[in-house]
């Protein structure tokens, strides 16, 4: 799975590539000109900037694809960020179910995460069947297809936190 890094490098990366360049640019330029002129040195740094920081986006892009753990089909971009947002949401479950006293409460607790379990599996085979179909997308899908999973991943989605939230509910 992607670390904390390679998640800022692909969301980030264009940004952060042009703010690196453009700082680069202004140091160096300061040594030899003025700082109003090294300035305008620096901002015409930007184009430059934002072509490396593209290449560092798709660089993280590809090491986050080649990356190995349970998401590993989903390559990176949005599928992983659908799949991953309902894992949090399931760990986060099953962290709560631990924390309760033994007792009939956590057994029907523990029923509902198994449960979850099965339908997060759903959710990563149909995210995975999104990848697939669109594994460029990273924000948006592009092509009708993936476009027709996205909704249908985005409805399941919603459908495994309210069953979370229910499970939740039982719990109590």
């Amino acid at each position: 799975m992607t670390g904390p890094v390679g998640r800022i490098l692909i969301r980030h990366g264009v940004l952060l590539g042009a703010a690196a360049v453009m700082a680069l640019v202004f140091v160096l330029s300061v040594g030899s000109a003025a700082a109003g002129e090294a300035v305008v040195v620096a901002v015409m740094a930007l184009i430059p900037g934002l072509c490396v920081g593209y290449l560092v986006k798709r660089a993280a892009l590809g090491w986050a694809a080649t990356a190995s753990g349970e998401a590993g089909s989903l390559g990176a971009g949005l599928w992983r960020e659908r799949y991953d947002a309902s894992a949090r949401v399931k760990a986060q479950f099953d962290a709560e179910v631990a924390a309760m006293p033994p007792g009939q409460g956590r057994d029907r607790a523990e029923e509902q995460a198994t449960a979850l379990s099965a339908d997060l599996a759903e959710l990563h085979a149909l995210a995975a069947a999104g990848y697939a179909a669109d594994s460029r997308a990273t924000r948006y899908p592009t092509r009708p297809e993936s476009q027709e999973i996205s909704a249908r991943l985005k409805h399941a989605e919603w459908l495994f936190r309210q069953s979370v939230e229910r499970a939740r509910q039982v719990e109590l």
